[in-house]
């Protein structure tokens, strides 16, 4: 029986003592010392071998450091230990996500919906990146759709050539390279489905076996196909040549009157704009220069970026929407009509119309894909976040979920306190009493670290908030961490000497300190002492550490450093820790 009980004494102990090095590797990794918290969770993990939790949490200080394969194979332990907690997977799937391995990690995500079909992050997690999967192949797609290859095939292709003639096709052509997403919707036609058909025979890789039939059966014509296609299509078709007579037109057809003058026009605009800075006569001129050639999407577009530097924006919207119809009517350069979306896209930020500013970055992109439009649409999705945030702010509201959140707190009910606390910080996150109160309700349900991190935050918002304080030195008596809760107690006393609360839960820390303890007991105290950051800075002092060998030779030495109040501070916070006897 005695030998039972030592034995549940040991167990007792490594789960101690692994949960301080689990809660020491959490403040590492708040405080983004990503090694620190690897070490303190592997030691965690050489305490406890079989708990989850510390497989995640290494994990994660892992995928920070970008060592995925380590995180992966923590993440892979934590599920194998604990395969129906959802952290387990999405662990993983971060991992995987940001290795690059965007089919893995859905793979993982699918998984882990299987065991936790409820899950809101894994749910949120999975539709992101199938989202993005499918999104960046019909944007794939469609800009193959838009390619001159894939006209060039249509007027080739026996059963598509006539398709390249209907104006009904083209449109649908053009606005699925606009918009890729419509490309599902226009699959329906039997015209674009036979296209797509044909484009497929050109994207998908052809098999060996296919290849090499082919080679036998025709190896002479396929060289002369390859090596010389203009003989081909002069002895045997004589579209390819209609193809390339415009071509040829273009660049000798000589210009209208109206051409002319509207160039004229337009080159009078950009002295007024660029060296006169006269922008209200230099949109005359662009006007002037539309009138005479309403085919050329470059003079509204220029008319556009005046009004933008006017700061007109709506007037700048309405030029450049105009701009793209005509570009669209009339073929006109795909590079233009996004750099006209990015500017749409400018004023309707200017304007904080979000929205519909993102659409149109979301347009310049589909024309032409540049990191500056990529960086562009990023700080305006942050930029719409941000007005949200702001917009839900209200301290009037915040008081009242303040008000919903004690009530339920009064009751026992902590979850429905939390929620109303938790949404009274989006009205008003400076109102620190929320936090303070949201972190007693984490401490009623013994989530010791989420009550510390809202306890924290609440004295940095109020350093003298009495009950945090208090708190907090409660939980770091709870952890044994005497020698941090003491300082705790001691500032909230001096706020409120007679608060019997803190009294008494002062007296409560101090009889811990005094407790008698086995030998195993003080060397777990002081090999959890030895590893906290402050204990170190403590005894690699030099001085100190000429105190503490003066003290191992003669204890009865101490009376030489009775009027030192800073080495006797740092001699109670040694003992408080345990790294020093009191006798």
């Amino acid at each position: 029986k005695k030998t039972e009980q030592l034995h549940n004494s040991d167990i007792m102990s490594n789960q101690e003592l692994a949960l301080q090095a689990k809660n020491e590797g959490n403040v590492a990794l708040q405080a983004k010392n990503f090694e620190e918290a690897i070490a303190c969770y592997t030691k965690a993990i050489g305490y406890d071998p079989n708990n989850h939790v510390f497989y995640s949490n290494r994990a994660a200080a892992y995928t920070y450091l970008k060592r995925y394969q380590e995180a992966i194979a923590d993440s892979d332990k934590c599920i194998e230990i604990k395969p129906d907690w959802s952290r387990g997977y999405d662990r993983k799937g971060t991992a995987l996500q940001q290795a690059g391995l965007d089919q893995q990690a859905l793979d993982t995500y699918t998984e882990g919906l299987s065991k936790c079909p409820d899950d809101p992050k894994l749910k949120q997690a999975y539709s992101a990146i199938a989202k993005k999967r499918q999104e960046s192949s019909m944007a794939q797609m469609a800009q193959l759709f838009g390619s001159q290859g894939f006209r060039q095939k249509l007027r080739t292709d026996p059963e598509t050539k006539d398709f390249a003639n209907d104006p009904v096709f083209l449109q649908k052509i053009d606005e699925i390279t606009r918009n890729p997403s419509s490309l599902v919707q226009y699959l329906a036609d039997d015209q674009v489905s036979k296209a797509f058909s044909l484009l497929l025979k050109g994207v998908m890789p052809q098999s060996p076996e296919n290849e090499q039939q082919q080679q036998q059966q025709q190896p002479p014509q396929q060289q002369q196909q390859q090596q010389q296609p203009p003989q081909e299509s002069n002895n045997n078709n004589n579209e390819p040549q209609k193809e390339k007579e415009p071509e040829k037109v273009e660049e000798v057809v000589e210009l209208t009157e109206e051409q002319k003058g509207a160039l004229e026009e337009k080159a009078k605009g950009n002295i007024e704009y660029k060296d006169n800075k006269n922008f209200d006569k230099a949109c005359e001129h662009y006007t002037r220069a539309h009138e005479l050639d309403p085919t050329n999407m470059v003079y509204l577009s220029n008319r556009s970026a005046v009004r933008f530097t006017q700061k007109k924006y709506e007037e700048a919207i309405k030029d450049g929407k105009a701009s793209i119809e005509i570009g669209n009517e009339n073929k006109g350069d795909y590079k233009l009509k996004a750099k006209i979306y990015v500017r749409i896209g400018k004023a309707y930020q200017k304007l904080k119309q979000y929205d519909e500013a993102i659409e149109a970055f979301e347009a310049s992109l589909v024309e032409q894909r540049i990191r500056a439009t990529e960086r562009l649409l990023v700080k305006c999705k942050q930029a719409k976040k941000e007005a949200e945030r702001l917009a839900y702010l209200s301290p009037e509201l915040a008081l009242e979920e303040k008000e919903k959140g004690n009530e339920f707190f009064k009751l026992g009910k902590w979850p429905e306190a939390i929620k109303c606390y938790t949404e009274g910080m989006k009205r008003d996150p400076e109102l620190s009493t929320l936090w303070s109160n949201r972190g007693t309700c984490y401490l009623k349900l013994f989530e010791m670290d989420l009550a510390m991190e809202d306890f924290n935050t609440c004295l940095k918002k109020n350093p003298n908030s009495v009950r945090s304080l208090q708190n907090k030195g409660k939980i770091l008596t709870y952890w044994k961490q005497f020698h941090r809760a003491i300082p705790h107690y001691e500032q909230a006393l001096e706020l409120f000497p007679d608060d019997q609360i803190l009294i008494k839960g002062q007296l409560e820390m101090y009889s811990q300190v005094n407790d008698p303890c086995d030998e195993q007991q003080r060397t777990a105290r002081v090999e959890r002492a030895s590893q906290d950051p402050m204990i170190k800075e403590i005894i690699n002092d030099p001085t100190m550490k000429e105190v503490l060998h003066a003290l191992q030779q003669d204890p009865s030495n101490i009376r030489h450093y009775q009027n030192d109040k800073n080495i006797t501070k740092n001699l109670q916070t040694l003992m408080y820790a345990g790294f020093l006897s009191s006798n």
